[in-house]
């Protein structure tokens, strides 16, 4: 008898761990538009918009960037119990050939000194939409990228937002 329990809860964990498994690689296969609400493990991400600007800044300070800059407006809401930050390692941007890009710290510091509203470093208590940026180097405007987000730290999950 105690055989046949043990069995049935290996089953049950098995089947919980492979629909998981079917869950997550829907989501990080599937390409998401603008606008559309996207749940991975800790948030809902949804891209508002998109613009490219060769530089970013004030009188105080400004960046020039080598190619352009990519800056996306975000909506993101944090559906956990608890307050989480958000980091910058938990967006990558790819273009058409494959080229990942990693968040661009300088061009969101000028960013941040103009608008406020990036999302470098921010705690996102429990519920509460909040919009920023975040902002990527790119090489050009003419190419088409996606944004790959992710469920927090240590989630493994993630999912891909088209963005141009």
């Amino acid at each position: 008898m105690q055989s046949k329990i043990l069995f049935f809860v290996f089953i049950l964990f098995a089947f919980f761990i492979s629909s998981e498994c079917v869950a997550q690689k829907k989501n990080k296969d599937k390409r998401f538009e603008i606008g559309a609400i996207v749940k991975v493990g800790n948030f809902e991400y949804k891209v508002n918009s998109y613009n490219f600007e060769k530089s970013i800044g004030n009188d105080f300070y400004s960046k020039t960037a080598d190619g352009v800059y990519l800056i996306i407006n975000l909506t993101i809401k944090n559906v956990s119990k608890e307050s989480r930050t958000l980091d910058g390692s938990m967006f990558y941007l790819y273009d058409s050939r494959g080229t990942k890009f990693e968040y661009s710290t300088e061009g969101a510091t000028a960013l941040e000194l103009v608008t406020d509203k990036t999302m470098f470093l921010k705690d996102f208590h429990p519920n509460i939409p909040t919009e920023g940026q975040i902002v990527f180097e790119v090489p050009s405007a003419d190419d088409h990228y996606l944004l790959q987000v992710t469920g927090g730290f240590w989630s493994g999950k993630q999912a891909n937002i088209q963005i141009k």
